[in-house]
C-alpha cells in the first residue's frame, strides 16, 4: 500500500508499505514460512518530458521451517532484512497515449540473513 502527495505541480514524495507470507508444504513432510515487512519512501520529479525517480525501501524477513525426520520433527528459524535503492531519469515523448523514450537507472539490493538456528526433536538447539 502507499500514499503521495504533490508538493507542487512538478514534485511528489511518497511513503509505502508492506507485508508477505509465503508457506511452503514439503514433500516428505514439514513446511517452510516465510515472514516479511517493508517500508518505503519516494519522490519524482518531472518537467516537460524529463523525470527523475528516487526510492528507498527496506524492512525485516522471518524465515521458519519444519521438516520430517526418522526421529521426530526438528524445526529452525532464522531472520534477516533486506535494502533497495533507486535513482532513475529519463525523458517521455508523447504521441496520443503512448509515452515512449530513454530511461538511465541506478539500482542497488542487500540482503542479510542470520545464522540459522536449529531446534532438534529433542530440544537441544545447534547454530549453522
Amino acid at each position: 500500500m502507499g500514499v503521495d502527495y504533490r508538493v507542487c505541480p512538478f514534485f511528489a514524495i511518497g511513503l509505502t508499505a508492506g507485508y508477505a507470507n509465503g508457506n511452503v508444504n514439503l514433500d516428505a513432510g514439514g513446511d517452510i514460512n516465510v515472514n516479511s515487512g517493508k517500508l518505503g519512501l519516494y519522490a519524482t520529479a518531472f518537467d516537460q518530458g524529463f523525470y527523475l525517480d528516487t526510492a528507498i525501501s527496506g524492512g525485516p524477513t522471518g524465515y521458519d521451517s519444519h521438516r520430517t525426520a526418522l526421529q521426530g520433527t526438528p524445526s529452525g528459524n532464522t531472520n534477516g532484512g533486506n535494502l533497495d535503492v533507486l535513482v532513475a531519469a529519463g525523458y517521455d515523448w508523447k504521441f496520443g497515449g503512448l509515452s515512449i523514450g530513454p530511461i538511465a537507472s541506478f539500482q542497488y539490493g542487500y540482503i542479510a540473513i542470520n545464522a540459522y538456528v536449529h531446534l532438534l526433536p529433542n530440544s537441544r538447539q545447534s547454530s549453522r
